[in-house]
């Protein structure tokens, strides 16, 4: 089974099983998928592609699964950035990991060193969008599907 799928393969088996939630909403199996699947869309829309990579400076919510597994759909990687990380230090990561984009929360003030920016609030939640245009997830061996951050290397802070 490849990993992006099981989205997927959990709304077949168990279309209305709980899959994610937080203090903000719950998703059924059937609705994660629908919305990994509109995620994905939307990353698409912004050039996202195989091997790319998309940071994403969430705090713990259901987007960052969403973005997530619609990232791995596309054969693209993710790296988390810590929300606590100081501009310097997300700099820092966004030009190590090579991100092309950065999903930040909404009305956080992001300095990045050029990437794009997307607030979290801004994603398609897929209620107008078909099933039909979505391609089936990346089959191909992405890198590793997160990337390591910055401060994991020696020679720089941890925190």
């Amino acid at each position: 089974m490849n990993f992006a799928s099981l989205p997927d393969r959990r709304a077949a088996l168990d279309p209305d099983g709980a899959a994610v939630s937080d203090g903000r909403q719950a998703l059924t199996n059937v609705q994660l998928l629908r919305r990994v699947q509109a995620t994905a869309r939307h990353l698409q829309d912004l050039g996202i592609g195989p091997g790319d990579v998309v940071a994403l400076k969430l705090t713990n919510r259901v987007e960052f699964v969403l973005l997530l597994f619609a990232a791995w759909r596309l054969g693209a990687t993710i790296t988390p950035v810590n929300p606590s990380m100081t501009d310097v230090e997300v700099a820092r990561q966004l030009t190590d990991s090579g991100a092309r984009l950065l999903v930040s929360e909404d009305g956080e003030a992001a300095v990045t060193d050029g990437t794009a920016v997307l607030a979290v609030g801004e994603l398609h939640d897929g209620a107008a969008e078909r099933r039909s245009r979505m391609k089936p997830p990346f089959r191909t061996r992405p890198r590793w599907p997160c990337s390591s951050t910055p401060a994991a290397r020696p020679g720089f802070p941890k925190g």
